[in-house]
């Protein structure tokens, strides 16, 4: 339960896959670019919809609430706030421990990771989920149940 005590790492580059609706058979699907210190990330993003695809390249300024979403088929830019509230990768300070398990091939060298999950609530109001690999607290698996904006997730 290292992760409690650190903010994650500071930065990363990483894959990332979301379901958005299995019936529609929409899904994301993506690399992601993080820095905590200079609070910016950089996603692109490639979706489909019953085969239908698009690609975005988005850049969030969170120091200047700022979030550039580009679709790289039309070259179309739009700058708008960026969605959910910033939330930091890794474990929230607060947060409390609820289980932990392994990923992967249990007994075989470098096929499988140790991995944590920790609840809690933002503003009050918000519950969230995040998972993270021990002992680094790279992050896994995110879920945020917002109550303004909906049900957010990311793994």
């Amino acid at each position: 339960m290292l992760c409690l005590l650190t903010d994650g790492p500071a930065s990363f580059t990483g894959r990332f896959r979301r379901v958005v609706d299995k019936d529609s058979n929409f899904f994301v699907e993506g690399r992601i670019y993080y820095d905590r210190d200079n609070r910016r990330i950089r996603e692109f993003e490639f979706e489909d919809i019953n085969h239908q695809r698009a690609a975005y390249d988005i850049l969030t300024f969170y120091n200047l609430n700022l979030q550039y979403t580009l679709d790289l088929r039309t070259r179309k830019c739009n700058v708008s706030e960026p969605y959910p509230v910033r939330m930091p990768y890794g474990v929230p300070s607060g947060s409390r421990f609820r289980w932990e398990g392994t990923l992967g091939l249990v007994g075989v060298p470098n096929e499988s990771v140790p991995v944590a999950f920790f609840d809690g609530v933002f503003n009050g109001t918000d519950p969230y989920l995040v998972g993270v690999t021990e002992p680094d607290c790279f992050p896994v698996e995110f879920h945020v149940f917002d109550k303004t904006n909906g049900f957010y997730h990311r793994e």
